[in-house]
Parts: structure tokens; sequence; C-alpha cells
């Protein structure tokens, strides 16, 4: 999952209702999808993930482990460690919060727990599947993943590629079958001096690139919520939060993507999500 946002507190919001759905339902009763989730973000976003989890979902309700620097060396292996070792009822700190410099020196910890979800925030750093960033996330057992980012893709389908791969490995085939049967056909038929045959070819591989990956890439714009940017929104109050909460966790946690194993989100939003989503939430609500 790509949450490709240009305002973060949105995509952050729709995360936030993920996890904690994961961690408290499943098709199976009383027995929650996941029992632990990783957030992986820059170190100057720890406390701010650690601090939205504390506004959303209430004082105590998932106790995050946020590794923000001001524990020592010791105190964090410990922490790892007892988190790492802990299962079912026994995790009573479901989620960790750690920047990408500190998860790539535990990774090999990490690498022995099953992790239920993996957040990658800013995740427009895993565009290069070469450096150790994306080789130490790679790591982590988990089966579900979710990239955060402003910037999925500059122009550069070999990014694009590592992205789509980090979420969906395998997916679309090897980096060279990928560049074979996408890149140089796409890439060619858009040259200035692309004759027909190769226009038409560029466009028939990138027919076929969108047709597979629009099967777990959900892109949502400025025109698809365009309708909520009404100036009725202007004079209302700061929404409730569990008004937002509850409508994030429906448009999140429907179960063909609860049970997706990797999806790849693409989202856009206008530049009001609070407002919006309140109108949103009433919205679901008189239905």
């Amino acid at each position: 999952m790509t949450l490709a946002d240009s305002l973060l507190c949105f995509a952050q919001l729709q995360c936030i209702a993920l996890m904690w759905t994961l961690l408290k339902q499943s098709p199976i009763p009383g027995k929650p999808a996941i029992d632990k989730a990783i957030v992986v973000c820059p170190s100057s976003l720890v406390r701010n993930w650690a601090n939205e989890l504390v506004k959303w979902l209430g004082e105590g309700a998932t106790n995050p482990l946020a590794i923000d620097g001001k524990q020592t060396g010791p105190e964090i292996a410990e922490a790892i460690n007892q988190w790492c070792s802990a299962k079912g009822k026994a995790v009573v700190t479901p989620i960790v919060i750690v920047s990408y410099e500190r998860l790539r020196m535990l990774s090999d910890r990490l690498g022995n727990t099953e992790v239920g979800l993996l957040l990658a925030d800013e995740g427009h750093r895993l565009k290069n599947a070469d450096n150790l960033t994306y080789n130490g996330l790679n790591t982590i057992n988990c089966k579900r993943r979710i990239i955060l980012t402003g910037t999925p893709i500059q122009n550069d389908l070999n990014e694009y590629f590592s992205l789509l791969n980090f979420c969906n490995p395998g997916y679309l085939g090897t980096k060279e079958n990928f560049r074979k049967q996408f890149e140089l056909p796409i890439l060619h038929g858009r040259d200035g001096d692309a004759t027909d045959k190769q226009k038409e070819k560029g466009d028939a591989a990138l027919k076929d690139l969108l047709l597979k990956v629009n099967k777990f890439i959900i892109r949502r714009t400025n025109d698809l919520l365009s309708k909520y940017r009404t100036s009725s929104l202007t004079p209302d109050p700061p929404p409730d939060s569990r008004s937002c909460f509850a409508y994030a966790s429906v448009i999140v946690s429907s179960p063909r993507q609860v049970r997706a194993r990797r999806v790849l989100f693409a989202l856009a939003v206008p530049a009001r999500p609070v407002q919006i989503l309140q109108q949103l939430a009433r919205d679901q609500g008189a239905r």
C-alpha cells in the first residue's frame, strides 16, 4: 500500500484506522488479524506518530514503543527483545515506531519475529532497491506493507518498480522482465522520434501495466472529492474525532482491503482534509 498524499495527515489517519482495525478485528471471532505492527519513519516524525496514535485512539489504547533517541542502546535492545518474544495476549505494546536509520540496526532482531503490518512513512526512500534501507525492511517477516509518500513516481519507471515490488514481490516479475516488458517499450514510445509502431507498442505496454497495478492501487484525486469542497464546510467547528475515525475505519477496513496481502495505495486529497472527513462522516451516517 502506498499512500501518495499531498496532505499526509489524512493518509496518516487512514493508516491509524487500519492498524487499529487489524489489531482488534478479523474474520475469526475473538482473534485479531495481527498482533504487532511497525511504523518506520524519519527520526523527526517518530514522536509525531506516537502523539497521533494517542490523539485518535486515546491514552493507553496501544502504548506504542516510540524509539526516538531518548533511550540508550541497551534499553532499546531490551525493549525490542521483549517485543519480539511476546506473542498473542502477552503483547502489551503492539506498535513499534522507529526511524529508518535505527531500523537498519535492528533488522536482524526484528527479522526473527512475525510482524502483522509494516508502515513506511516518507516511503520514497524505498525507490532504490539496492540501498541498505530497502534491504533492511525486506528482511522483516511481514505480509502487509504500507508506504506513505508524496512522490510515488518521478518519471522513473525503475523507481516505480522498486515501490511496487516492495509491496507485492514478484507480481511484476523480475527487474529485468519489467524493464523488457514495460519500461523500454513505454520509454521508446514516448520518445520524440518514435515511429507509429513504437508509439502503438508503448501505449499497449502502458495499458497492460495499468491493468496489472490498478488491482492494488487506489487513487483518490481532487476531482473525486471536489463535491465536498463547498463553502458550507468553512464555518464548521473542529470535527468530532470519533466521527472522523469511524468513517476512516469504514473506508480502510473493507474485507477486501484487510485481507489483501500487500496493497499499493495512491492517494491525493484536497487542501482541507479534516473538514472534508467530517462531512463524509455525516454523509455516511445519514445513509
